[in-house]
This record gives C-alpha cells, sequence and structure tokens, in this order.
C-alpha cells in the first residue's frame, strides 16, 4: 500500500492518515499479544504446522518467480500485481490450513483485484492500482482478525 501512496505523490494528510491507521492496527495488535490472547505459541510439543511452511517455501518460489518474469519481461511496472497474485493464491493455501474461511475472501479478492490491474491499467497506473488494492484488501483482512480477536471470536 505504501508502494502505492508514493508512487502518485501522495500529499501529506494521506501519508499522515496512513501512519495512523497502521500505527492503531499495530497498537492493537501488541494489545493482544500482550494479554496472551494470541494463540498458542510453537514449542517442542506442537511445532510450527507442518503445512504453513510448506505453503510459505511456495509463496516465496512464487514471488521470487514473478520477480524473474517481470525482469525478463522487462515490465517491472507489473511487478505488485504479479507479486500480489502469487499473495493471493496463497490465502487459498492458507484458508485451509488455519482453518480460516475469511482467507478464501481474501484470496478471491487479492486475485480479482491483480487481474483487473493487470489488464486495465499499464505503467505507473498499474503499479499504484496493484499496491492500493492489495493494501486495502490486507488491511481489511487484518482489521477483521483483530475485531474478532478482541470480541473473543474463535470462529473463522
Amino acid at each position: 500500500m505504501a508502494w502505492g501512496l508514493l508512487a502518485v505523490h501522495s500529499p501529506l494528510p494521506v501519508l499522515v492518515a496512513f501512519a495512523v491507521a497502521a500505527s492503531l492496527l499495530l497498537v492493537g495488535c501488541g494489545y493482544c499479544i500482550a494479554k496472551g490472547v494470541h494463540g498458542k505459541p510453537a514449542s517442542p510439543r506442537h511445532p510450527v504446522n507442518k503445512g504453513f511452511l510448506l505453503v510459505a517455501m511456495l509463496e516465496a518460489a512464487g514471488v521470487a518467480g514473478a520477480i524473474f518474469a517481470a525482469q525478463k519481461m522487462g515490465r517491472l511496472d507489473a511487478l505488485p500485481a504479479a507479486v500480489g497474485l502469487v499473495i493471493g493464491l496463497h490465502f487459498f493455501a492458507l484458508a485451509k490450513v488455519f482453518r480460516a474461511p475469511v482467507y478464501n475472501v481474501t484470496a478471491i479478492a487479492i486475485t480479482f483485484w491483480c487481474v483487473a490491474s493487470w489488464l486495465l491499467f499499464r505503467g505507473n497506473s498499474m503499479t499504484v492500482s496493484a499496491s492500493l488494492g492489495i493494501g486495502a484488501i490486507l488491511w481489511t483482512t487484518s482489521s477483521y482478525n483483530l475485531f474478532r480477536v478482541l470480541a473473543g471470536s474463535t470462529a473463522g
């Protein structure tokens, strides 16, 4: 999201609003961690989910592939949309790993947004569209998850 805001030379009030929103989200997450409402930590008896590690490795490989392809095609303007597409697709796997249906919604939204950005825009406009859209979708998902935790809900 910051990439998109900086690419369009956003005015200071927009950047300040972005910083305030980011700070509030971080404070909320910090509160959850401090109060111990973040779930079970990994331990020798409960190692990090192997499915999550596989998804993370596949995502990293996909991002590397997207960067390589964008460089080879000379289309660095498409980099945010290409990386966003990988991120969007990885949310389908995360939905299954974490049993969180909200991640399916996130996956669909990011994937659709990246494809639409790719089809409708070129150059700096694609960079801005993809970056702002992906950022807004991820912030919405993060805010939803934070609200669920603070409200005491365990349903995905």
